[in-house]
């Protein structure tokens, strides 16, 4: 087993290496699909305690954990390094504790990424679709996430799972706080156009969400609205499609 901890949790080390054991009898399941994801409580030999988020991968086959160990690296240690990153560059996500792998014939055959939890009241899809019943409410939403959005991109960085659930929410009054998760997926480099809507179209708000987004984020960037919004929407319409058609397809064969 490897285990590696950020600078900042060192001291939290020993109770960090016993997760693997602790995650399928302990915690708040947050998530369980093709991940686990679960709310814990980690206790350092200080007594300090902290609120934490683990994250547990699917088991990869073994071709695929012979590459994350040899060629590339693991989803956690991915997510890790890209958490850092982010914050370095100052975008809000769950501060990183670190990252545990285990080898076994010389492959990742598990791995778990660490981090705080971050106290939220949403995740984004949530409150768009259900929680919110003021149009001007869901304006001031969309106009924010349109600027965080831009901040992103202006600094290099293009999530390729930029949906609803994978942006925490948290409103306190009038001020609208996001931070990203699911972090093992995103490139840091320089985005042109095509870069730039191509990490918008994952986002599953229906059209006229969509429009408002893309308003706002042409106008942060002192482009064109009306021709923005027109790629955007093509490319969006584009993209669900495909998705849709590759769904059908992928029934025929369960």
């Amino acid at each position: 087993m490897r285990v590696s901890l950020t600078d900042n949790y060192q001291s939290f080390f020993n109770k960090v290496s016993l997760l693997p054991e602790m995650i399928s009898s302990e915690g708040e399941i947050l998530h369980d699909r093709r991940n686990l994801i679960k709310r814990m409580t980690l206790k350092n030999d200080c007594g300090t305690k902290i609120q934490i988020v683990v994250k547990k991968f699917r088991t990869p086959g073994f071709l695929r954990g012979f590459i994350d160990l040899n060629f590339r690296n693991s989803k956690a240690f991915r997510s890790m390094n890209n958490a850092k990153r982010l914050l370095e560059l100052g975008v809000r996500t769950p501060d990183p504790i670190g990252y545990i792998e285990h080898l076994e014939f010389n492959s990742v055959r598990q791995c778990y990424y660490i981090s705080r939890f971050w106290e939220h009241n949403y995740d984004l899809g949530t409150l768009l679709y259900r929680d919110i019943s003021i149009e001007s409410d869901s304006q001031m939403i969309l106009e924010a996430l349109a600027r965080f959005t831009v901040m992103q991109h202006d600094c290099g960085i293009l999530h390729l799972d930029y949906n609803p659930g994978n942006i925490l929410t948290r409103l306190n009054g009038d001020k609208i706080d996001f931070s990203l998760v699911d972090l093992n997926r995103i490139r840091f480099t320089q985005l042109g156009w095509k870069a730039r809507i191509s990490g918008l179209v994952r986002l599953s708000l229906c059209p006229d969400k969509m429009r408002i987004i893309g308003s706002h984020y042409a106008k942060n960037c002192g482009v064109n609205q009306n021709e923005f919004c027109r790629q955007l929407e093509q490319a969006h319409r584009q993209f669900w499609n495909k998705r849709m058609l590759q769904k059908r397809m992928l029934s025929m064969f369960k």
